[in-house]
């Protein structure tokens, strides 16, 4: 087979979607018989009929479709990698992909970005930030689908780079007139005597903690599994539990809703890390970011003694 051209594929994809050539034709602003001699062309390159006409236009036959659909995926493929080549310019302007965990991108993470997007040397960038778990940011780090990550440093990242970016403490978030309130700390056991709201990340992190020996006593009693921190905070907020999450996230609610941290005592820290494979052959603007995250929580770094980090996988 020829080289593929990206320019009929999706026209192909036009078509395969309007059902018709003449409207693809007009959208496009080309003459109806050029799309039909590049439909005709990969025809031939297939062996295969790829549209058939029905009275009010055309269809997409059964090849036809699954050419339609490999051929969506190759042009999202080709715009990454034309993304990626346009970090290489020494402006530093193009798109960055971070990967990051919920509880930096609900907790410090948006607003260093947005201090950070205000430079002079980010004129130019686009970001796409993509909500992972820790294992799943490193993978993707690793795989090449993101320039760099954040994770919380329980996962393994043999063979990358890695820089502290901020330290956070485990806490409960409760409504203000619950029994806890009134309290200074509590401690994870004196917390699964109540009902608790969850997410995804939650489950994972407790069963994290748990293999590592550092909750001793019954396992929490869930109650709801909320696809938010914010939505999980706002059942707190309405008496339905206790939500545990990270201190910076629940700071971001506190005046928004009558509810209260609480610090959990006897877990270790939660130690945020940047992740990415090679400061020296990442773009610019990939560069320059990490040096602004690095310099922008000093005292949250060093307000904790360091924990030793444990490397298994699945958790946030």
């Amino acid at each position: 087979m020829s080289d593929l051209d990206l320019t009929t594929l999706r026209l192909f994809i036009g078509v395969c979607d309007s059902r018709s050539i003449t409207r693809t034709a007009e959208k496009e602003r080309i003459d109806a018989s050029a799309i039909t001699r590049r439909i005709h062309k990969l025809e031939i390159e297939a062996g295969k009929s790829l549209i058939k006409r029905i009275r009010n236009g055309v269809e997409p036959t059964a090849e036809g479709l699954q050419l339609c659909e490999l051929s969506r995926e190759l042009l999202r493929d080709a715009a990454r990698l034309s993304e990626t080549m346009a970090l290489f310019k020494d402006s530093g302007s193009g798109r960055l992909s971070i990967a990051t965990t919920s509880h930096a991108v609900a907790g410090l993470l948006p607003q260093d970005l947005g201090q950070f997007m205000q430079l002079p040397d980010a004129q130019g960038l686009t970001l796409a930030v993509q909500e992972l778990t820790s294992s799943e940011v490193v993978q993707a780090v690793r795989d090449g689908r993101c320039a760099m990550g954040i994770y919380w440093d329980n996962v393994e990242t043999s063979g990358l780079q890695t820089l502290p970016y901020y330290v956070d403490q485990f806490c409960c978030v409760v409504c203000a007139d619950h029994p806890l309130a009134q309290k200074a700390s509590v401690s994870y056991a004196e917390v699964t005597e109540f009902r608790i709201i969850g997410m995804r990340t939650t489950r994972q992190a407790e069963a994290y903690v748990s293999r590592t020996g550092v909750i001793n006593g019954p396992l929490a009693r869930f109650i709801a599994e909320m696809p938010t921190h914010e939505a999980a905070i706002r059942l707190s907020a309405a008496n339905l539990g206790v939500f545990i999450t990270s201190m910076e996230v629940a700071k971001s609610y506190l005046d928004c809703w009558k509810v209260v941290a609480i610090p959990l005592t006897g877990l270790f820290p939660l130690h945020f890390r940047m992740v990415f494979a090679d400061m020296a052959a990442l773009p610019l603007s990939a560069q320059r970011l990490i040096k602004h995250l690095s310099a922008s929580h000093p005292s949250l770094r060093s307000s904790m003694e360091r924990a030793p980090a444990m490397a298994v996988n699945g958790a946030d």
